[in-house]
């Protein structure tokens, strides 16, 4: 192998590596993804990590619902699913600058990001 085909092929298998941890982690859809920390709907603050932990991203009637245990977060294209065990939600997403819109049913909420 050339040189310059090894070098390609390097960077391939590096990009290659890249997408692949992105779509492991919690999102890398847009220039910064889901991943960071957030202002909830009411304030406080909320944050999803790279490595698929999160809290205060599980909301149901206006509020964020907190049982006491490790919420996960999975972003997979426009969707994110946030789960408390044993609750689980599922949110459409839309990214838009410094903000994130998530609806779940009837209920929408803006995040933005800190």
């Amino acid at each position: 192998m050339g040189r310059m085909a090894e070098l390609t092929a390097k960077r391939l298998g590096v990009g290659v590596l890249a997408l692949g941890a992105c779509a492991v982690v919690a999102g890398c859809s847009s220039s910064q993804g889901v991943v960071g920390n957030w202002t909830a709907p009411d304030g406080s603050s909320s944050y999803i990590s790279a490595s698929g932990d999160c809290g205060g991203m599980y909301w149901q009637n206006g509020s964020a619902l907190d049982i006491g245990g490790p919420e996960t977060c999975s972003y997979s294209g426009s969707t994110l699913i946030v789960t408390q065990s044993p609750n689980r939600i599922t949110y459409s997403v839309k990214l838009s600058g410094n903000t994130m819109t998530l609806t779940s049913g009837g209920e929408t909420l803006t995040f933005t990001r800190q």
